[in-house]
């Protein structure tokens, strides 16, 4: 549906979910297949400078990336990072769709964050207007997590990749292996399952990735949510993955509304936000529509 619109999009999900990836293949789907696709890192550019990355400068004669996209689709990495003034002149472009020397450009907008922009719309760190103007087709990109029947799928494709960059005879996963790396929660998503692999194929010896070789800082979160007890049967599981279930089951009865679930976990809301952002919990998820 996305390809087929001219519309602007809001991609939305977690640090290494693969946003990049989806709104590259949105292009690759569309009309504008055989024009640019450009990508602005609004994060990565400093903010007094990203007006002049996205618009140009006539005094130094700097083509804007807006220009450079005519045509075809601008990609708008971390969309939050944008200044206010910045969010205003990308208001005023949408609206027109020229620039301030009134010419007129054909661009796709495709933009993706992080962050809950509703909620930075409420504390006025960003614009409302720009984000009903962004967020005609919005696509949630689900957390590896809470999709893990992806995750031996892309531990195939990433060591098919690797053992080809690396020039190893890697085909085969210990089953240990293969159980840490199904049941660990990724909290870098699918970039981190990647690095994983690719660690795996350089330790690799032979035909087989070993359990040996998984990252310390994984071994010891996985067996931290889950290990057997003395007795052989009752799992351990940990404070914070009670304290983490608790948050999701009270999220899901109030439909995402963070004040009730606040009351209800009896914590201020400022302390429910913050452990939201530790275990990377996005209410909207929850919300009933």
């Amino acid at each position: 549906m996305a390809a087929k619109s001219n519309s602007c999009v809001l991609i939305l999900g977690e640090s290494g979910t693969g946003k990049e990836l989806l709104a590259q293949a949105i292009h690759n789907e569309s009309e504008r297949k055989d024009s640019p696709f450009i990508t602005v890192r609004c994060g990565s550019v400093p903010k007094e400078w990203i007006e002049t990355e996205l618009f140009g400068d006539e005094h130094t004669y700097q083509t804007g990336k807006l220009e450079l996209a005519d045509g075809g689709t601008i990609f708008l990495d971390d969309i939050e990072q944008l200044s206010m003034e910045c969010q205003i002149r990308l208001m005023n472009f949408i609206n027109t769709r020229t620039t301030d020397h009134q010419k007129e450009l054909n661009v796709r907008i495709i933009a993706c964050t992080r962050k809950d922009l509703l909620h930075l719309v409420d504390t006025d760190c960003f614009r409302s207007d720009l984000y009903y103007k962004l967020n005609v087709i919005s696509i949630m990109i689900p957390p590896l997590r809470q999709r893990r029947k992806d995750i031996q799928p892309l531990i195939h494709g990433y060591t098919k990749r690797y053992r080809r960059i690396l020039k190893k005879d890697v085909t085969k996963i210990e089953k240990r292996c293969l159980e840490v790396l199904i049941n660990y929660n990724w909290p870098g998503n699918a970039r981190e399952l990647e690095s994983t692999v690719e660690r795996l194929v350089n330790a690799a010896d032979g035909e087989y990735m070993h359990f040996s070789d998984l990252p310390g800082d994984i071994l010891t979160s996985y067996m931290s949510q889950k290990y057997t007890g003395s007795n052989g049967t009752q799992p351990f599981i940990s404070p914070e993955i009670i304290e983490y279930e608790k948050i999701i089951r009270f999220l899901k009865q109030e439909h995402g509304h963070m004040k009730t679930t606040a009351a209800l976990l009896n914590m201020p809301l400022s302390t429910l936000y913050r452990k939201c952002t530790k275990y990377k919990i996005d209410p909207k998820h929850y919300h009933e529509w």
